[in-house]
């Protein structure tokens, strides 16, 4: 007998396929734009970066600082209680008090003229700015990536929902028809069975898909800080498939050693880590300051409270270090591994960048080719699906061959949805290894989504339509049975 609790699932999931239509044709829809502008203001992660770009980038007028003219000024006034113990002319001791203020005011200004410890850290300070604007760069695109991975792994989960609903739905009209087969005299129970086993692993897909939505769309939520409900998916007839612009492998590389956010950011290292080893050498070569000064002192003076003392003085300041254990030497050494450090590093990364680049062009020519192929395939599913239902009604298939047949047709669809939203990520992971992934990127893939689901009312096979109206019928036959 087909058991209630079958019947109940089955509705229930007619029913979340429904809203889930339903939902899809939603004019509040959200898309991947509106998703990554809203996580351009909202994601953690990318807020701390710009927070740290924006303390990185005062390190340039710190840095110049250095090298400006440094003014100091200085005042003081003092109380001076004087007690003096002396003796005569005729050797009689005696003592006397006196007080007086005293003041003084400075004007100082030092000006460096060769320092080459600060000019080789404002050299280092206008690398170090490459590196974070890098940086940022680099999280912005990361940031695009992770909201796009995000907002696919949603659209990925609910095509995987329909399509195991929509098999659900099919394997309980065939369980429904081998049972009533049975009770007719001419079924058998291995029919039963099957259809039974089938209905069972497709109700716990069922469930892992409903996980599935979930996680991508807490996931989702958790970079734009908003709910998110209804998405709008990928449609197949807006989908443009073609070959990667530029078409050469070669000049994606040219393109992206010279505007990769990554290698940018290694580049301004090895340059900083080059400042840091004039910065070190520096330590044994002299520096010399300009230096004026203006003073002004009153009172200032035991034999001569009353003077008064204006003083100008202009010079320069020498100074030659000589001798310092060996610290400078050591400094030098540590600051040039740092920077064959930091060169190694960037020749690890912009090989890493040219396998990268292989990969993700590779994917999107090899992405047309097997949606190309996938959509052949699901075509001749939908053949097969027809076919085995004909051959069931002049006894030549079983009903084992149509819900085989059935089952081969949902995860060609399912792979086919899959490989559609893997070219679309391939687009933009390809886009930012080459420096390329920007807002413009992001709407032109925003482009191929639209309100309508991909598999609407056009691509809806007869053989679909007609396992609809056997399922109902047969859930309505059966319902004072049951």
């Amino acid at each position: 007998m087909f058991k209630s609790r079958h019947k109940r699932s089955v509705l229930a999931s007619l029913i979340v396929g429904l809203a889930l239509c339903g939902q899809a044709s939603s004019v509040g829809a959200l898309d991947l734009l509106e998703s990554y502008s809203a996580a351009l203001s909202e994601d953690a992660q990318f807020l701390a970066a710009q927070s740290a770009a924006e303390a990185g980038r005062e390190s340039v007028p710190m840095a110049r600082a250095q090298l400006r003219p440094n003014i100091s000024a200085s005042a003081g006034m003092t109380y001076n209680d004087l007690n003096t113990r002396t003796q005569s002319s005729t050797g009689v001791p005696f003592s006397y008090d006196s007080t007086y203020q005293g003041k003084n005011y400075a004007l100082t200004l030092r000006q460096s003229l060769y320092r080459p410890i600060q000019y080789a850290g404002y050299q280092q300070a206008k690398a170090r700015l490459v590196n974070i604007e890098a940086t940022l760069d680099k999280e912005q695109q990361d940031l695009a990536l992770r909201v796009a991975g995000a907002y696919f792994n949603v659209l990925l989960g609910e095509e995987q929902l329909r399509l195991v609903q929509s098999q659900i739905a099919a394997v309980s009209a065939q369980l429904l028809a081998a049972t009533r087969a049975m009770e007719a005299g001419h079924g058998t129970r291995t029919d039963i069975d099957d259809a039974q086993a089938r209905l069972d692993i497709n109700l716990a897909d069922e469930l892992g898909a409903q996980q599935q939505i979930e996680n991508a769309r807490h996931e989702l939520q958790t970079l734009i800080n908003r709910p998110v409900d209804t998405l709008l998916p990928l449609n197949k007839n807006r989908l443009e498939l073609s070959s990667p612009s530029p078409g050469s492998l070669e000049e994606w590389i040219t393109l992206a050693e010279a505007n990769n956010a990554e290698l940018r950011d290694m580049r301004a290292r090895s340059e900083i880590s080059r400042h840091e080893v004039e910065k070190a050498r520096a330590g044994h070569k002299p520096t010399l300051d300009l230096v004026l000064q203006h003073s002004m002192s009153e009172n200032d003076n035991v034999t001569n409270p009353n003077a008064r003392y204006i003083n100008s003085q202009i010079g320069v300041q020498f100074s030659m270090p000589l001798y310092a254990g060996g610290y400078v030497s050591a400094q030098v050494r540590q600051a040039v591994a740092g920077k064959n450090e930091a060169d190694q590093r960037y020749e690890a990364a912009r090989r890493k960048l040219g396998a990268q680049l292989r990969k993700e062009f590779q994917a999107m020519i090899e992405g047309v080719q097997k949606i190309h192929a996938l959509e052949q395939a699901e075509r001749s599913g939908d053949q097969a699906v027809i076919s085995n239902q004909k051959g069931v009604q002049a006894g030549t298939r079983s009903r084992l061959d149509v819900l085989n047949a059935e089952q081969q047709r949902s995860n060609t669809r399912l792979e086919l949805a899959r490989e559609r939203l893997n070219y679309a990520m391939a687009r933009l992971r390809l886009s930012g290894l080459g420096g390329k992934l920007d807002m413009a990127e992001v709407a032109a893939v925003n482009r191929w989504l639209s309100l309508e689901p991909a598999a609407l009312k056009s691509s809806s096979s007869i053989s679909e339509i007609n396992q609809s109206r056997l399922m109902t019928s047969a859930l309505d036959a059966s319902a004072p049975k049951l």
